[in-house]
């Protein structure tokens, strides 16, 4: 039987570069003689984002952050000034916000948070008062809640704490939207969370921030003064603490909504299913739609004039 042949055939391929498998340095935290190694460590990524510690010698070991280029591996805070360490800790991310333990040689190991800047990384609570510590360890985050364990709150109660469910905004200009159902659909420039049934807490947490809560269709209770609201329902509650700019549109049922003014100078504008109070300086404004019952309420104060316009 005559052997089949099978014609070999060749094409040029194209240029190809290997990768590089060799590691390389981004930053050099720490170059001085004596400590030649700033002992990155803790490493977490949020988003692009990767938050680690690391020691240099002027501001001991803290909290960094890296987007991987040598200009962006840059020191978050010196959260215990100078040389000192705070040594941040059990790095745990709830909805965007990095929260973790760490020593700014006041309060002790307490409780903190980050938004990856300096203004936005703050002591949460100082859950034992003074400079002892309450040693928070173990962070879990469940549906937007942080649990955790504590050795004690200086009156004798220690064991399981939690902070909870609680939507904190970083330290600039937030937008964010609140929709309720079954649970809260909530989005924060542009990242969307969902929280279960029951209720949420939203913080701003510095800048001017936005937020506007869309309701159900059965009955609902508003009350808001400038910076805060209390929004609720037959199985929800929605409070809010450092907001500017808030709209809560009622979506049908038998709505009541009680606004408060500031002591400052005001615009009430108040119209069929559309009223809001702002005050002339517009560093808040109220807004309702939707709600058949709107009382508007005066802080008391004798200073200051409001304008109201009446549709």
């Amino acid at each position: 039987m005559p052997r089949k042949t099978r014609k070999i055939r060749m094409e040029v391929l194209e240029d190809r570069t290997l990768l590089n498998a060799s590691p390389e340095i981004i930053a050099s935290i720490t170059s001085s003689i004596g400590n030649p190694s700033s002992d990155p460590d803790d490493f977490f990524v949020i988003d692009d984002t990767m938050y680690f510690t690391a020691f240099d010698v002027n501001n001991g070991r803290e909290l960094w952050k890296s987007d991987g280029t040598s200009g962006g591996t840059v020191l978050v805070k010196d959260i215990r000034p100078g040389s000192s360490s705070s040594y941040p800790t059990y790095f745990t991310e709830v909805n965007g916000t990095l929260f973790f333990r760490a020593n700014d040689g006041t309060n002790g190991r307490e409780l903190w948070k980050s938004d990856g800047t300096s203004a936005g990384t703050v002591l949460v609570k100082d859950i034992r008062p003074g400079s002892s510590s309450s040693y928070p360890t173990y962070f879990t985050e469940v549906n937007g809640t942080l649990f955790f364990t504590v050795t004690s709150d200086g009156s004798g109660n220690g064991g399981l704490f939690k902070l909870g469910p609680v939507l904190f905004g970083t330290s600039g200009d937030d937008t964010i939207t609140v929709k309720v159902n079954n649970g809260f659909d909530v989005n924060i420039n542009g990242r969307s969370y969902y929280y279960p049934a029951g209720e949420l807490s939203i913080v701003g947490s510095g800048g001017q921030d936005s937020i506007v809560v869309t309701g159900t269709s059965a009955d609902e209770v508003l009350f808001a003064d400038p910076h805060t609201f209390d929004f609720s329902g037959s199985h929800f509650r929605i409070t809010g603490s450092e907001v500017e700019f808030l709209t809560v549109r009622g979506n049908g049922g038998d709505d009541v909504a009680t606004l408060l003014d500031s002591a400052g100078n005001e615009r009430v504008v108040a119209k069929v299913n559309n009223t809001f109070v702002r005050d002339l300086a517009r560093t808040f404004t109220q807004r309702v739609v939707g709600f058949g019952d709107v009382t508007l309420k005066s802080s008391g104060a004798i200073t200051g004039f409001d304008l109201a316009n009446l549709f």
